[in-house]
């Protein structure tokens, strides 16, 4: 008998190995720890906990890098630290695999789409795919 569910959580595993390796390698030196320390396997409390870790200034160079707008159209900053931090753990976890509600299957929305999703999630930001 194969556990179905196992193989799935390794492909997941994987999957999400690649998606962090892949931002790293295109991050600023600076926002490469950050990124290193997100878990999507952990707890929202623990992720949140070690990007709280970080400077608002690095905070909004990661926040800029997943283009995370900083402020609105008058120029008026948008985020507090905690905002920022939630923010950016959204943000990144938007962009770990995910199963659509409607047809089941697994899909990733990619960092670099030239064209994004034409929806998205107001709550947590992950994009829709197209089924």
């Amino acid at each position: 008998m194969v556990n179905v569910g196992k193989s799935r959580q390794q492909n997941d595993s994987e999957m999400v190995k690649i998606i962090i390796g892949k931002l790293i390698d295109k991050a600023d030196i600076s926002v490469r720890p950050i990124i290193s320390c997100f878990d999507s396997f952990q707890t929202r409390t623990v992720n949140i906990q070690r990007l709280s870790q970080f400077t608002v200034v690095l905070l909004g160079s990661c926040a800029e890098f997943l283009g995370i707008s900083l402020s609105d159209n008058n120029g008026y900053k948008l985020f507090t630290k905690t905002s920022l931090v939630n923010r950016i753990y959204l943000g990144l976890m938007a962009l770990m695999p995910a199963k659509c509600g409607e047809c089941g299957e697994n899909y990733v929305n990619k960092y670099d789409l030239d064209t994004p999703p034409f929806f998205h999630c107001l709550r947590c930001f992950k994009g829709a795919h197209s089924c």
